[in-house]
């Protein structure tokens, strides 16, 4: 009986599927977003990875920042010096002319772009030399590695000769390495490493990062009371802010959504009333044949039940690959299924549109078989 009566009213069915079915699925990215994603996000992340950066460190306080840092933090990779700099010429040709060269159309990042500039004499530790070779610890020549995806977008590739402006002076220097970084490892992480020989006598100020436990935080007062010209950035915050932001904004979309769930429940119960006579008909004819309330109540509750689930796997594949998405694209992560809403899906979907079928129905099912064969109902 109820596969029949969702046969014959197709068309209402179809569009009550697909209404529940994307209100659902909204609702479920909301929860794996709140939930999932972000965890998933987190878990790429070491229990110790650095959550502290300290900034603008001059160059007599390296040493004393250094012992600081030591005494009272789980140290990370230290120390990087950092100079403002921009590249000005490739391969003799400017960097707007190089770059219009090699990428079609506007848009994206720009080659001339001022950028952070580091040196060091060995390869940071989370960076893997994926073409070309680390210089040797006495090298004097002006060499420079860079980050993979850097080097991709501007086609750039090893023996390419650049030349920076750092503080209005120029720099060449030949690329004899390409990298790729671990961003999730939350140590610096810079696009463009020179060699120690090509930024030699450059004044800098220096970076590092380091781990602090959440009962450890007094250190910070410590340290910015010793040295209080440096600028220290608690990712562990930041995280934390940003995860707040994640939750308000969900709650104000999750109330779009229950407006949403809302109008689908009408279109259903608009949807029974449409057919009621029909279904009067129907359910009063089974019941003058001997069928029983129990049966005409059995039937609707299946028929709902069946509507509701098709609404509810709807929803799961439609989160599934949003989700998916937004892990490859934005996140930055594997894709990765999560069995637990393909139960979680379907019920809710069965449960919602059952519990609001049969409220819209009590008619149908409270009608004398009599009334209805008389018209009197």
């Amino acid at each position: 009986l109820a596969l029949a009566g969702l046969q014959r009213r197709r068309a209402e069915n179809t569009a009550q599927i697909l209404i529940f079915g994307v209100a659902i699925m909204l609702l479920l990215v909301m929860v794996l977003i709140r939930t999932a994603l972000i965890d998933e996000w987190r878990s790429q992340v070491p229990d110790d990875a650095a959550n502290h950066f300290v900034m603008n460190i001059a160059e007599e306080e390296v040493e004393g920042v250094r012992a600081l840092v030591r005494e009272g933090a789980t140290e990370g990779e230290f120390l990087f010096p950092m100079i403002r700099g921009r590249v000005a010429q490739v391969n003799e040709l400017s960097a707007k002319e190089w770059q219009e060269s090699v990428r079609e159309g506007p848009g994206g990042p720009r080659l001339a772009s001022e950028r952070s500039l580091t040196w060091s004499v060995r390869a940071p530790e989370n960076n893997e030399i994926v073409a070309g070779r680390w210089w040797s610890a006495d090298s004097t020549e002006a060499e420079v590695s860079l980050e993979l995806d850097y080097a991709e977008d501007f086609s750039l590739g090893l023996g390419d000769r650049m030349e920076f402006d750092v503080g209005g002076k120029k720099v060449w220097a030949t690329v004899t390495s390409i990298r790729s970084l671990e961003w999730e490892s939350m140590t610096p992480n810079f696009f463009i490493i020179l060699s120690p020989g090509a930024l030699q006598g450059f004044p800098a100020t220096y970076m590092t990062s380091f781990f602090l436990e959440p009962n450890e935080k007094v250190f910070l007062n410590t340290l910015l009371s010793q040295y209080p010209t440096i600028t220290v950035i608690e990712i562990d915050a930041l995280i934390a802010q940003v995860q707040k932001i994640v939750g308000q904004v969900s709650q104000a979309v999750e109330l779009v959504l229950a407006l949403v769930l809302l109008s689908g429940a009408l279109v259903l119960i608009a949807s029974i009333q449409a057919s009621r006579d029909t279904r009067m008909a129907e359910h009063g004819l089974i019941r003058a044949l001997g069928g029983t309330r129990a049966l005409i109540g059995g039937s609707l509750t299946a028929e709902f039940l069946v509507l509701g689930a098709f609404a509810g796997i709807v929803a799961v594949f439609g989160a599934e690959l949003l989700v998916a998405t937004l892990q490859i694209q934005v996140f930055e992560l594997e894709a990765e299924a999560h069995p637990w809403i393909w139960l979680l899906g379907p019920t809710a979907g069965a449960l919602i549109i059952t519990i609001v079928g049969l409220l819209g129905s009590r008619s149908l099912i409270d009608t004398p078989p009599m009334s209805v064969l008389r018209g009197l109902y």
